[in-house]
């Protein structure tokens, strides 16, 4: 049950958790990869309607989760361990989900570029990153240049690159920078914090990037995450 726990757990958006990790970092071709957008107000595509496309996408992605999280909260407050068909099912949902919604990002960034703050807004901003941060490594990969030079011009928040980075991170089996990535411990749901580069660090760089909290240790308790340094002596 551990185990399985951990599997499951690792790919969720509701507890800030990491999908299990692919062992070696994928290379992008340059020509596999997304244009780096000019983010001007000008665009080629019928933004009012592609909006009504991506307003739905955050729910979309996350009405799956939070019937995962129901479960995981369940057996935290009853103390008996998750239902394995009920997380399977659930899982099931996510996935089906998840890649409904690569499918609509891979076809909007193809036809209007990927979506700047500046020209669509931040909804839109908002359920593209959702996308990206649920995908497999190699879709991260990719689109980590275009968010990256997006960030870079303002077009979009630091705090989401921080957490995004953190996931890429932990799948190569690296320590995270930021101290965003969790882990499910047993069947309960309770969780640990994934190794951390520079924990004397990571409080400023937290606040640097934005995230909320910035504190590393009200973090963890707020994702009832074990964290050495935060339980005291």
């Amino acid at each position: 049950m551990k185990s399985e726990s951990l599997r499951l757990r690792h790919r969720t958006f509701v507890c800030g958790c990491a999908w299990m990790a692919l062992l070696l970092a994928v290379h992008v071709r340059a020509e596999d990869a997304p244009r780096v957008p000019d983010f001007s107000i000008s665009t080629p595509c019928d933004w009012y309607k592609e909006t009504r496309q991506t307003n739905q996408w955050f729910e979309r992605d996350q009405q799956p989760r939070q019937q995962l999280m129901a479960i995981y909260s369940r057996a935290q407050e009853s103390g008996i361990a998750a239902d394995p068909a009920q997380v399977k099912e659930a899982m099931a949902l996510i996935d089906e989900a998840d890649a409904s919604l690569r499918k609509a990002l891979e076809d909007l960034v193809t036809r209007c570029g990927w979506p700047s703050r500046t020209a669509f807004g931040q909804a839109a901003v908002q359920s593209a990153y959702m996308v990206v941060q649920h995908a497999p490594l190699d879709y991260q990969l990719k689109y980590l240049p275009v968010i990256t030079a997006a960030t870079a011009q303002g077009e979009f928040e630091k705090r989401h690159l921080a957490l995004l980075t953190d996931r890429i991170l932990v799948r190569q089996q690296k320590p995270q920078r930021y101290g965003t990535q969790t882990r499910v411990i047993d069947a309960l749901g309770n969780a640990e914090m994934f190794p951390i580069e520079d924990e004397e660090a990571v409080d400023r760089l937290r606040a640097d990037a934005g995230i909320v909290p910035a504190s590393i240790c009200a973090y963890a308790s707020m994702m009832n995450a074990r964290l050495k340094r935060c339980e005291g002596p």
